[in-house]
């Protein structure tokens, strides 16, 4: 393995602990992009990290983990409402 591919991939691994992208976020969660930038504007999720020169939304991981929780249980809890109601 070449020095300049190991060093690029611990700088992915250590970019990959370090944060979390909107990518991942919508991809854990299911839902669209529009609704991840909602979320984020209801405050699900701590103030995205800026990239200056590119238009992306990352995150501090271990910021935003817990308002992800959250938003997990809030999506769980209204696919039960909706599927008990399906069921009726």
């Amino acid at each position: 393995m070449s020095t300049d591919r190991t060093v690029n991939e611990l700088a992915q691994a250590t970019f990959d602990k370090t944060y979390i992208s909107s990518k991942e976020i919508i991809d854990r969660l299911g839902i669209s992009k529009s609704t991840l930038l909602l979320g984020n504007k209801k405050g699900f999720l701590p103030t995205p990290v800026t990239v200056h020169g590119i238009k992306a939304y990352i995150w501090v991981r271990d910021d935003a983990e817990a308002g992800i929780v959250r938003w997990e249980q809030a999506l769980n809890a209204r696919k039960a409402l909706n599927n008990s109601g399906d069921a009726a």
